[in-house]
């Protein structure tokens, strides 16, 4: 697994994201939305999710890994409510 130096869980914690990166300068983006069997994306969550990409942008990282916090998938579609 990956060990986290740096943890911003309590500052980048949005909706359903969280950014943290790595010793080796690897980023990683957990979705896991909040009361909710499977994640889906929702307006919200496009928000959060492009406001913490212009973030990973600027931290210039070797690398980007989008992942869930479910043991059940990724993300099972859009809520288009």
């Amino acid at each position: 697994m990956h060990a986290m130096v740096d943890s911003r869980a309590s500052d980048d914690k949005l909706g359903a994201w969280r950014l943290e990166t790595d010793a080796e300068g690897i980023a990683w983006l957990h979705i896991d939305c909040p009361g909710a069997g499977t994640n889906v994306l929702s307006n919200e969550t496009l928000r959060e999710l492009t406001r913490l990409l212009a973030e990973v942008g600027q931290l210039s990282p070797k690398g980007l890994v989008i992942l869930s916090d479910k043991p059940s998938g990724f993300i099972a579609g859009a809520d288009v409510k």
